[in-house]
């Protein structure tokens, strides 16, 4: 479990320590010297658990302490590997382009989805507030108003736990559902998004790993040992495929590259350097999640004000036109 100083320790924090680890490093400070000196001049976020438990004189160990604070498992495997090989700087900079190219895609989602739902919740209640208000005053309240504010009032709160519990239940599947009811999920909007973000983390941290001296076997199991069932089952697939395969695009080949993307990586896989290739193909699948992203969010909120407006309008609009009284032409 996590301390206070950990959870506190933030991606941009993580970064920093990792540009300032890179700049000792350059000057010939050893690993322990570095710990030595965040205990000295590093901040709170920085110096963690590690006052206490940064003497050890074994370098592996020091590097355990200095890293325990990190966010993925993959960024202290990258850095390992890399010092392993006696290129702590190419580890360094894998784990900060891992960093950086990372996404909490559930958080992304989430964000897409709160305010047009926050938003009808709100518009429900104080348009049946207005409603029962206006309705109250009338001495016959039989009426499409009444009628409007009874199935309002009836069904909206178990509509809108029934949602919550929706989401929830999607946010739960979404890293470990697998399977073929997965493979039917994936073409949904929620799912798809998800897929594709899981592969833009999986070619970049496959992409890092390789540009740290691992070999591409070793390091997809490095990936699937630190990684949800989602991405574990796919990297098993990929570990199966890999066995007498020299196309990269074959490997990785399991539905979770976009088409195009596949495409090149095939076309590319026999020759082209594998991390160069991942990265940049990371870098498509991220760019491709951020703009189906900005449109799903652009889409729910201009339909939540639609059925805010439809919502407010049926329960409102329906009570006052029960003030009058009824005309016949």
């Amino acid at each position: 479990m996590k301390t206070l100083n950990q959870l506190l320790f933030f991606k941009d924090d993580q970064i920093t320590l990792l540009e300032q680890w890179k700049n000792c490093d350059e000057y010939g400070l050893t690993t322990k010297q570095f710990c030595e000196a965040l205990i000295i001049n590093g901040t709170a976020a920085y110096k963690g658990d590690w006052t206490s438990r940064t003497r050890c004189p074994r370098s592996r160990q020091t590097l355990h302490r200095c890293t325990n604070g990190l966010d993925a498992p993959m960024i202290v495997c990258a850095i390992a590997t890399a010092e392993k090989a006696g290129d702590r700087q190419a580890g360094l900079d894998a784990a900060i382009n891992q960093l950086q190219g990372g996404q909490n895609i559930i958080l992304k989602i989430v964000q897409a989805l709160w305010f047009p739902f926050v938003l009808m919740i709100v518009a429900g209640a104080l348009g049946l507030y207005v409603s029962d208000e206006i309705l109250k005053n009338l001495t016959e309240r039989e009426g499409m108003g009444q009628t409007i504010n009874t199935i309002v009032s009836t069904y909206g709160l178990p509509s809108a736990i029934t949602l919550i519990v929706l989401l929830i239940a999607t946010a739960l599947a979404l890293p470990t559902l697998t399977g073929v009811l997965r493979n039917k999920l994936d073409d949904l909007p929620i799912f798809s998004i998800y897929k594709t973000a899981t592969a833009a983390s999986v070619l970049n941290t496959l992409g890092n790993l390789l540009a740290c001296g691992l070999k591409l076997d070793d390091a997809l199991q490095a990936i699937g040992t630190n990684s949800v069932p989602y991405v574990r089952a796919h990297i098993e697939l990929m570990r199966q495929q890999r066995i007498g395969q020299m196309n990269l695009g074959d490997v990785v080949d399991t539905g979770l590259i976009l088409p195009f993307e596949l495409g090149t990586l095939k076309i590319l896989g026999k020759h082209a350097e594998y991390a160069t290739l991942l990265l940049k193909s990371a870098h498509h699948h991220r760019t491709n999640v951020d703009k189906r992203l900005s449109r799903m969010s652009s889409s729910l909120n201009k339909i939540g004000l639609i059925l805010v407006i439809s919502l407010l309008g049926g329960l409102i609009g329906t009570a006052i036109s029960q003030l009058f009284p009824q005309v016949n032409f």
